[in-house]
């Protein structure tokens, strides 16, 4: 029993190895991961006009192309605004984000460190190092933190790469009031898809005479000033990632758990006298 289940690590181990030298070629050349975001006023003076931001993002690049629908509709409405605005406390949110040229130098790093610990891991099994666990524990969270720099950090990473300035008076200028957004989402193992519906009150449509009284008290629907925006973001990991989640959930974890169990329980039979 406890020879198979060696012989049964030894290919665990090889296995393990030989995905982790394929990750290596696939986070070099394949596409981690694709993101569109499309965004289209549907009431008010923008109706029709909107913007589609398509994102392709692998080791090397982040290519991203901008479309603008209605561009005539955009010039009107802003011809059409006046200057109208209130002041609104300054408060973006103070999480740093890791930039995403600095995880696209990072991670391939990490997937090297992987393959160099899976071969340590097989070389401490053929020769029945004790306490070996521990490199594999540290194998399987190495792992698990590629997987969350994959599909989490790299798209917050491309939000990390713009640059927000903070105002030197902390102050900034709100355009729209009353407002208000609805959301739903749908998450599958390889992508993400979130809509969005933005109402509010264009401050730049409201004529000075009821500025006041806009600002006060929410008018109706039918108010000229009155939008409606729609949007959908969706985000598509690359190929070589979804499969590496299931690599990861079966190699890396569920298989080396059951093995452990299994030399755990196992009972040897007993010698004949």
């Amino acid at each position: 029993m406890r020879g198979r289940l060696r012989d049964l690590r030894v290919v665990l181990h090889i296995v393990q190895v030989l995905v982790l030298f394929s990750l290596l070629g696939a986070i070099a050349n394949q596409i981690w991961f694709s993101a569109i975001i499309d965004t289209e006023y549907t009431v008010g003076k923008p109706a029709g006009a909107g913007i589609e931001i398509d994102l392709v993002v692998d080791q090397d690049s982040a290519d991203g192309e901008i479309h603008i629908d209605g561009f005539f509709t955009w010039l009107r409405w802003q011809n059409a605004r006046n200057d109208n605005s209130i002041p609104t406390e300054y408060d973006r949110p103070s999480v740093e984000l890791t930039p995403l040229d600095e995880l696209q130098q990072t991670i391939p790093v990490l997937v090297k460190i992987a393959a160099a610990l899976g071969l340590l891991l097989f070389v401490l099994n053929m020769y029945q190092i004790k306490n070996r666990w521990l490199i594999g524990l540290i194998l399987n969270g190495l792992v698990f933190w590629i997987l969350v720099s994959l599909i989490i950090l790299a798209p917050l990473g491309y939000l990390g790469e713009l640059e927000f300035e903070k105002p030197t008076n902390s102050i900034e200028q709100e355009t729209t009031v009353h407002s208000s957004t609805e959301y739903s989402y749908d998450i599958n193992y390889d992508s993400v898809e979130l809509e969005f519906k933005t109402t509010g009150f264009d401050l730049g449509l409201v004529n000075s005479s009821e500025l006041d009284d806009v600002i006060a008290n929410q008018p109706g629907t039918d108010h000229p000033s009155y939008i409606e925006m729609e949007g959908k973001m969706a985000i598509t990991q690359g190929k070589f990632v979804s499969q590496l989640m299931i690599f990861w959930t079966t190699i890396f974890l569920l298989i080396p758990l059951g093995l452990m169990i299994a030399e755990r329980v196992q009972i040897d039979c007993p010698q004949q006298l």
